[in-house]
């Protein structure tokens, strides 16, 4: 019995649609009232089976859970830096300065910023970064200082798997269904956004960021971003040109979230800016003129935000000093304060919302809560789609998708590797910190003694 006909006594309870051209087509099976495919296509549970969607939405929903520890900090030395030696009791005023401080709208002084190291800058921290001894403790909380030691291997995982997946997605573009198509796209931008959300900046040129381990992490997601590029450039091509109802593989319900043409085009945009990003980031001289950059846009942006202060408070001032004017008179000489205040303030909003694009789309160093929550959204964003890609389109598959093959098996056992990973890099943790503590006392003891 065929999957879909003009016929309809071919089925005994037949089902019918319209496609766009007018057709009336019947099958046996649920399909989609707009006809936006009936035609099925091969199953592949090597790139959708369950044991796939399951390791990769654990591992990336793990990453932004445990990397919602550092932002909760954040937020928290946030509120605490807004309340030091403030009696101001409007609580729209401390609301205000909390807001400005965790999104980041006055950033730091120059002297604050990142500055590229040199090489002897570098062999000379080497010690102190890499020691035992009491400078080299962390004075963070311990519970932030676990959660970005345990980031490193979950990043390190996504990083290779999310490679995997791609440069199997690619290997198959001659006979991939676009169903499959958008697993192999979605799942790798789900890799990607819980990646950036640990804040792994490729354009530091700090110690942190110039070791070998960190190259050769680079590389690795300059390929995966690379190859992903081209990928969502064919994909994009082929579901605005080749789309066709009745021809199977090239086409798939996307009664949900669903995609098109603009948003294809969007991610493909998102994806070249972060590939010239890392590209940038490749060389030294680039990161230094990048580091430059920055710099000098933080004094600017710091500029503008006391113009903005002293705008307002001139404002204020206009209008007490023209308290007993008649209203009019009032309204024009505030004015000129008021309006030099919202160019100011407009100005400010506009440059940071465009560091704040730059630096999500190129995995910056934007605010902390800011990336969190985007990151989060489109990793929301990209589940829901696989989800919804996977339900809407079970009567179009034939075989057997469900089926656990050796691929499946063995993300499962990834997944089972790198929480053997995770605890064991927080009891290491804290027995580093233990010795550290204890180290310190014997010393301490020794020289009271003395």
């Amino acid at each position: 019995m065929p999957f879909y006909s003009l016929n309809p006594g071919l089925f005994h309870n037949p089902k019918s649609c319209a496609l766009v051209n007018g057709t009336t087509v019947y099958s046996n099976r649920s399909i989609a009232t707009d006809c936006s495919c009936v035609a099925p296509f091969n199953a592949d549970p090597d790139l959708a089976g369950p044991g796939i969607i399951a390791f990769f939405c654990f591992m990336a929903w793990t990453t932004l859970l445990i990397a919602g520890i550092p932002v909760y900090y954040s937020l928290r030395q946030s509120r605490e830096r807004t309340r030091e030696g403030k009696s101001d009791r409007w609580r729209l005023r401390r609301t205000g300065r909390f807001l400005c401080d965790a999104l980041e709208l006055k950033t730091g002084s120059e002297d604050q910023q990142v500055v590229p190291l040199s090489s002897q800058q570098r062999a000379a921290n080497w010690w102190s970064h890499y020691s035992c001894f009491p400078e080299a403790e962390p004075i963070e909380p311990p519970m932030l200082h676990l959660a970005k030691a345990t980031l490193v291997p979950l990043t390190d995982i996504q990083i290779i798997t999310g490679f995997a997946y791609i440069l199997t997605g690619a290997s198959t573009i001659t006979h991939i269904s676009y169903y499959h198509e958008q697993f192999v796209v979605n799942i790798w931008w789900l890799t990607q956004n819980s990646l950036w959300v640990s804040r792994i900046d490729c354009n530091n040129d700090t110690l942190e960021f110039a070791i070998f381990r960190h190259h050769i992490r680079r590389i690795i997601i300059f390929a995966s971003v690379l190859i992903s590029a081209v990928f969502q450039g064919i994909v994009a091509v082929r579901e605005r040109y080749h789309w066709d109802p009745l021809q199977p593989g090239r086409c798939y319900h996307d009664d949900g979230y669903g995609t098109n043409w603009s948003q294809n085009v969007f991610w493909l945009v998102g994806t070249c800016f972060y590939a010239l990003s890392l590209f940038l980031g490749s060389m030294q001289s680039t990161r230094r003129w990048s580091a430059k950059l920055a710099r000098a846009t933080t004094a600017k942006l710091n500029s503008l935000y006391e113009k903005i202060v002293q705008s307002h408070k001139e404002m204020v001032l206009r209008y007490t000093d023209t308290i007993n004017l008649p209203t009019h008179q009032r309204m024009l000489a505030t004015l000129p304060p008021a309006l030099t205040f919202l160019c100011h303030l407009t100005l400010v909003a506009l440059s940071w919302l465009v560091i704040q694009f730059m630096a999500i789309w190129s995995s910056g160093s934007g605010s902390h809560i800011l990336e969190w929550v985007v990151y989060s959204i489109f990793a929301a964003q990209s589940t829901f789609w696989v989800i919804t890609l996977k339900v809407a389109n079970k009567g179009l598959i034939l075989g057997n998708e469900q089926q656990w093959t050796f691929g499946q098996i063995l993300v499962i056992a990834v997944a089972v590797l790198v929480l053997f990973m995770t605890v064991d890099t927080m009891g290491g943790e804290l027995l580093l910190s233990l010795r550290r503590k204890q180290w310190f006392m014997n010393l301490s003891l020794r020289w009271w003694r003395k």
